[in-house]
């Protein structure tokens, strides 16, 4: 029997049930108690109600099964287009798309499961409708992207005013499950018919901002700028050669020299990772490493990465140059489990004392997800490599969480080193080294350019420098023979 019967509810007549108001509760009525029981003990003379009524009925449902998410309650995105299609008519007020995602949505869906996932798109929904303005459309557009039409104001600052408050309002913490939960957003703005002439256009375009304000770190929104499709068309392209690159011998590990700052002898070095496209050159990991993660082939280009390393590690090593090797570990690869076993395995492969091995992990990173990075940080500790806390002082460092993470070094990240003719910054570099003496935490400065900033890390205590005084990044291969030229 179709289970829209229950529909029919034997407390009410066809005039009073089937009321032009109710497509919306309808769709209720499937997954509620009461509706459950009603089909349960359905009896016949229901079943014989004019079929009149029952077609309406189902008409309803479909219609609204049509236009609605059943999800989070909003209308979808072929209501949404229908509705921007009837608006950007001739003789219609402006208008404006405001297209917007959540940040590192899928690494929530991963590290929290589907279910959490499903329970934030749902307040989210809830949220939206409370903020969305009276005479403005919201929609679920797909996955965790949403559009809303802005209609009836006046001018530009209006709508800056407009997306302004809404980004705010959108931005504060859900309750999601009976608990507060932070969300950053991503948002892209385009206006109707200055940027655009027609409903794919004016999607497009807006898609375009919010994919840029994405690229560039998300938590932002940005109005649309025709420079965005040269930045995509580059995108597109990247990803597409992306694909290829490791089978073409593209992709290469880079180290930068890292020395002890007493002695000033090299301590190790930090692989970087380059793409050598053929026809655009030297492609800088800020570029490629967002899409290798949204793709997935950040995996296949770290497996390669770290069979590099340890091959490199493990041949100086033998010719008896121990040296330290710091791998960057992407936010993405916590979520794969072969990650551990992969290590492990190389490890095996490779006779090369574990301790030479030093896993970066951004801090950021690790506080958004503490109990998940704990896991892979323990795990790595028992594998005996070294654990290093990168841009360490731009994020959470405080001395209570930092005590719950097991690591070894605690990286100062350049921004820092960058102004240290500033008193401000010198005290705030003293009070990091404070707090990693206090913990028995090495530390490593990034950017170091003078000896005037040399003289001033080694005082307080930093134990090891990294920067353009001792030496760029170069491939593999050169930083090899400067090793053995130094012989």
């Amino acid at each position: 029997m179709d289970p829209r019967l229950l529909l029919l509810s034997p407390d009410r007549t066809d005039e009073d049930f089937f009321t032009p108001h109710c497509p919306y509760p309808l769709i209720q009525a499937f997954d509620s108690k009461q509706g459950r029981e009603y089909f349960t003990a359905l009896r016949p003379e229901w079943v014989l109600a004019r079929r009149e009524t029952i077609n309406w009925a189902l008409d309803c449902v479909d219609a609204h099964l049509l236009d609605f998410d059943l999800l989070t309650g909003l209308h979808n995105r072929r209501f949404f287009l229908r509705e921007l299609e009837e608006h950007l008519q001739p003789g219609q007020p402006e208008c404006a798309l405001l297209y917007f995602g959540i940040d590192r949505m899928t690494f929530l869906n991963d590290s929290r499961g589907l279910t959490f996932g499903d329970a934030v798109l749902k307040a989210l929904g809830e949220r939206l409708q409370g903020v969305t303005r009276h005479g403005d459309r919201v929609a679920r557009m797909g996955g965790d992207h949403f559009a809303v039409l802005v209609r009836g104001y006046e001018d530009e600052t209006r709508l800056k005013a407009i997306a302004q408050r809404f980004f705010h309002d959108l931005s504060q913490p859900l309750q999601v499950e009976g608990r507060r939960t932070h969300l950053s957003y991503s948002m892209g703005v385009a206006a109707w018919p200055s940027c655009a002439q027609t409903v794919d256009q004016l999607v497009n375009n807006a898609t375009l901002a919010f994919r840029q304000a994405r690229g560039l770190g998300g938590n932002q929104y940005l109005f649309y700028t025709s420079e965005f499709n040269a930045d995509l068309s580059r995108e597109l392209l990247l990803e597409n050669h992306l694909r290829y690159a490791l089978a073409r011998d593209e992709i290469e590990v880079w180290y930068q020299p890292q020395v002890d700052a007493a002695s000033g002898a090299l301590y190790g070095a930090e692989a970087l990772i380059r793409w050598h496209h053929p026809r655009l050159g030297i492609i800088a990991p800020s570029e490629f490493v967002p899409i290798a993660e949204a793709t997935g082939l950040i995996q296949q280009i770290s497996a390669f990465a770290l069979q590099q390393v340890v091959h490199d590690a493990e041949t100086l090593h033998t010719a008896g140059k121990p040296l330290h090797f710091g791998i960057n570990l992407s936010p993405r690869q916590f979520l794969y489990e072969t990650l551990l076993n992969e290590i492990a395995a190389t490890l095996k492969r490779h006779p090369l004392p574990p301790e030479l091995l030093e896993f970066e992990i951004i801090e950021s990173q690790a506080m958004t997800h503490l109990e998940l990075a704990q896991q892979t940080m323990n795990a790595l500790k028992q594998l005996g490599c070294g654990l290093a806390l990168d841009d360490f002082g731009t994020g959470y460092s405080s001395l209570a969480w930092l005590n719950q993470l097991p690591v070894d070094t605690l990286k100062i990240d350049q921004s820092f080193v960058r102004e240290l003719d500033k008193p401000a910054m010198q005290q705030l570099i003293r009070g990091i080294c404070a707090m990693a003496q206090a913990l028995d935490k090495r530390l490593i400065a990034e950017g170091v350019e003078h000896a005037e900033q040399a003289d001033f890390l080694r005082a307080c205590g930093v134990d090891i420098l990294q920067g353009y005084l001792y030496g760029k990044p170069v491939d593999r291969e050169a930083f090899i023979s400067r090793l053995r030229g130094a012989d």
